[in-house]
């Protein structure tokens, strides 16, 4: 599936909506769950978390990643679990979808 949208600067949640609507993505777990990311710095690794990254699959849509603030407080969401992503933001560059929200809450 092809999504054609003109391309704007910087994340909004327009661009969330317009992409994804309101589905609830499904938390894919895997083998590692969250993943926490560092910062680099003139090419190198530093030990700074610079944010913490998952994988979620949007229904009839595939498979993105989304990130969070290093500083999230990481909830227990079990593997294949709907959830919510509160603030969630979306940007697309060159035809590829980046996805950020600043929380996630599992849906019951």
């Amino acid at each position: 599936m092809t999504i054609k949208l003109k391309q704007k600067t910087g994340y909004s949640e327009e661009s969330y909506q317009q992409i994804f609507g309101n589905t609830s993505p499904i938390f894919l777990k895997g083998s590692s769950g969250f993943e926490s990311r560092n910062k680099f710095v003139d090419g190198k690794r530093t030990l700074e978390i610079d944010k913490i990254v998952g994988e979620f699959y949007f229904p009839n849509i595939g498979v993105a990643t989304v990130k969070f603030s290093p500083n999230l407080d990481l909830p227990n969401v079990a593997d294949m679990q709907k959830v919510n992503l509160i603030g969630a933001q979306a940007i697309v560059i060159k035809n590829d979808v980046y996805v950020k929200a600043e929380k996630i809450e599992a849906v019951i």
